[in-house]
């Protein structure tokens, strides 16, 4: 901390007011530059200043960036925000067999489209979004299943899954909340559905997704808030009727076209080196002397 001689400091954490006022403080004593990045936005951005201290305040999308712009009434006084969005790692693809045993301990049949919901089930509506398409899109396709792959984040994510379950076809849906390899049922994926509304605790643009990508699968996505900036996704309205024509669109042909457009996004956009080399740019320019802080 105060005795780091580093050239800048680079925080990364979800901003919360006792936090960043020990990084302020640690800045104001050591005049080192500093760059944020806010890791997961707050609930309320209403007085971003009790949040932001950094030189240079990162955000990993516009929908954040924008937020916490307007938080400043007069808007001078903000600090220089810049849009990086999160990187993807090499991913290293998963061979037939793990593929094969995943879907094996989620009794799915070998030929049975997937399509994954790799989301929370407590904080957003995307589960239940996702629940309501269950029987629409395997009345279309009676081969196709829908594995909710979640998290418990709170005690209550086991009961909401037993409620969306004795909801649902037993055939047609699986609930894992302890898939060991979650990239490998998602690389056999026909596709995967996330019409989440609410990124509260998550990166702007969830990891799963970029990797998601990065693999060659087709990932839906909503049409709001920071997903908007999920070049290489298909982006849909709330909207159900679009939700279920673009899944079974998956099934009739255009998956192969969009997981090639994702799998560029992720290389072009999102891959680890291209963002390392933002951050690697401002970290030059706040040592270099030409940036007045």
């Amino acid at each position: 901390g105060a005795r780091s001689r580093a050239d800048v400091w680079h925080f990364v954490f979800a901003p919360n007011p006792r936090s960043s006022a020990v990084g302020r403080a640690l800045r104001t004593l050591r005049r080192t530059p500093v760059v944020q990045t806010v890791a997961s936005p707050p609930r309320d951005m209403n007085r971003p200043e009790k949040l932001l201290f950094g030189d240079v305040v990162v955000a990993q999308s516009r929908w954040t960036a924008e937020r916490l712009r307007a938080g400043y009434p007069d808007g001078g006084s903000a600090p220089r925000l810049e849009v990086i969005p999160p990187p993807v790692p090499t991913i290293e693809r998963r061979s037939p067999e793990a593929v094969a045993q995943v879907r094996r301990s989620l009794q799915l049949e070998e030929d049975a489209p997937v399509f994954v919901y790799p989301g929370d089930l407590e904080v957003s509506s995307g589960a239940e979004r996702v629940a309501r398409l269950v029987a629409p899109l395997t009345e279309r396709e009676p081969r196709a299943r829908v594995v909710f792959a979640y998290r418990q984040k709170t005690p209550r994510a086991d009961e909401i899954a037993r409620g969306l379950a004795a909801r649902l076809d037993p055939g047609k849906v699986r609930f894992s909340k302890h898939l060991g390899d979650i990239l490998a049922l998602i690389q056999g994926a026909a596709g995967v559905l996330f019409p989440v509304d609410d990124l509260w605790g998550k990166v702007d643009l969830p990891i799963v997704l970029l990797e998601s990508m990065a693999l060659g699968v087709p990932v839906l996505a909503l049409d709001e808030g920071p997903l908007r900036d999920l070049a290489g996704a298909e982006l849909l309205p709330g909207d159900e009727r679009a939700w279920l024509d673009a899944a079974t669109g998956l099934l009739e042909g255009r998956g192969a076209e969009l997981g090639a457009r994702g799998k560029q996004a992720a290389e072009s956009h999102f891959a680890a080196p291209r963002v390392a080399a933002r951050y690697e740019q401002l970290y030059l320019e706040l040592t270099s002397g030409a940036y007045d802080r």
